[in-house]
């Protein structure tokens, strides 16, 4: 985290540093401001795992940065924080069979155990990921419309995750032919599991992502202010799936006439985000960020400061 901060401070002086010395250069037709930026949008995750259906969650990012223009060409440089919260909604998935027995003492022991089956219904894997990003841009002001292209290179500086399902317990006896289910009174039932937040760093801690950002400009062009609206998406070229990946899906106790609450505590307990877990492993994970942009820059006086709309 403290490695993170002197990172971005550093960043931050070499913007101040860069626009203090070119906006004492008499360049003609050029302007240099310092601006700050909001943004919002959806975040997702795009992966080639069988067992992951879709990904999807929010966000938001604020920054500040420098940018030259020079007639319509301009020139961006920055340096922001994002923070997302992703879902990913899983293929249906099935533990089992496990040897269990249940706990009906009127039964003999031969006659209460079963191969137990946890199926998981609806499963979403959350993933809350804080990024510092260096964006460089380059584009053009056209009239009051502006587009920029370029590259952010982002640096993780925090990361959790969380998993939410629904969980069917199943049992098949061999003394019956039928498997047994919806019998809550038997522990045959369907219940909600959360598991406990953990920190596991399941992504490399370095991104690079190609950038867009197209939109409207307005403002007053003798005031010093000057405003933009528009659209951004940045894509993750590089694949973010290069963690360790030493967790399990979910970890099952050991052992042979497993009661129910055993195994229903240690999946609860054990369970992890795909992405952490062997079943990531030599898998590819793009990150995709897209949605709107809200940008004040504040134009840096010079010698040839003419205020003109250019």
């Amino acid at each position: 985290m403290m490695k993170g901060i002197k990172t971005t401070t550093k960043c931050v002086a070499l913007i101040a540093i860069m626009a203090a010395s070119i906006s004492t250069t008499a360049w003609a037709n050029t302007k240099n401001s310092l601006g700050l930026w909001i943004e919002g949008g959806a975040s997702s995750f795009l992966d080639n795992m069988e067992q992951t259906k879709n990904a999807i969650g929010g966000g938001g990012a604020f920054g500040l940065g420098y940018e030259l223009q020079h007639n319509a060409f301009l020139f961006d440089l920055g340096v922001e924080f994002q923070y997302a919260s992703t879902s990913v909604t899983m293929n249906p998935l099935n533990e089992g069979p496990i040897n269990m027995i249940d706990d009906d003492p009127m039964n003999k022991p031969e006659l209460r155990r079963y191969n137990g089956y946890f199926n998981f219904l609806e499963r979403k894997d959350i993933a809350n990921l804080g990024t510092v990003n260096i964006p460089v841009m380059f584009g053009a002001k056209l009239n009051k419309f502006y587009f920029l292209v370029g590259a952010k290179v982002g640096a993780q500086l925090m990361t959790s995750s969380k998993v939410n399902a629904t969980v069917q317990h199943t049992g098949e006896y061999l003394a019956f032919i039928d498997p047994f289910q919806n019998m809550p009174n038997h522990y045959f039932r369907t219940d909600n599991i959360e598991s406990k937040p953990n920190s596991a760093f399941f992504f490399g801690t370095i991104d690079v992502k190609a950038a867009l950002e197209l939109g409207y400009a307005f403002g007053n062009p003798k005031s010093v202010a000057q405003y933009r609206l528009g659209v951004f998406a940045d894509y993750g070229i590089l694949n973010a799936n290069t963690g360790v990946k030493n967790n399990s899906f979910v970890t099952l106790p050991e052992g042979n006439d497993l009661q129910f609450q055993q195994v229903f505590n240690a999946i609860q307990q054990s369970t992890n985000h795909i992405y952490s877990t062997g079943l990531a492993k030599g898998k590819n994970v793009n990150t995709l960020f897209a949605g709107v942009k809200f940008t004040v820059w504040f134009r840096l006086p010079s010698r040839t400061d003419c205020r003109c709309d250019f």
